[in-house]
């Protein structure tokens, strides 16, 4: 994907540029209650996308992460995928850490604090060569795998 050939529209309005689609996502992502960030990456490296979601997924209800907002990312291009994120976790972080280091590898898991940047962060995912994620939140109307090209009436 190259800057300009993006044209999405969210909650009916239309942005054509990454840095327009980064910023509408990030104040949507920053509308609900997330309580930790993180990053995961895989021992054994995973190079599908659906599956590295998949993981994260049966990790996120074994835990009962309640709402999370999970993308693929290529870890250098040759190792394979990994994943950032924000969750709705109201237990020890601790908890989250060790369970995907015994499972996967390396993450890093952390509290969220207002104004830290992570929405920002997340939201430049979507607009990467590899925009697959997976949103799900308690009471909400939405879950399941997207992609910009599916990225639609959000």
């Amino acid at each position: 994907m190259r800057n300009g050939d993006l044209k999405v529209s969210i909650r009916g309005l239309q942005y054509s540029t990454d840095r327009e689609v980064k910023q509408a996502f990030a104040e949507w992502l920053s509308k609900y209650r997330w309580t930790s960030w993180g990053t995961f990456t895989f021992a054994k490296p995973i190079t599908n996308s659906y599956l590295a979601l998949k993981k994260f997924r049966a990790y996120a209800t074994a835990l009962n992460i309640t709402g999370y907002f999970i993308a693929a990312e290529w870890f250098h291009r040759s190792v394979g995928i990994h994943l950032h994120g924000l969750m709705l976790y109201n237990g020890d972080l601790t908890d989250l850490w060790r369970a995907w280091w015994a499972l996967y590898g390396r993450n890093k898991v952390d509290r969220l604090h207002q104004g830290d940047g992570v929405f920002w962060y997340c939201s430049k995912y979507i607009t990467k060569d590899l925009a697959d994620w997976w949103i799900t939140y308690p009471q909400a109307n939405f879950q399941g795998i997207l992609g910009l090209d599916k990225l639609r009436n959000i």
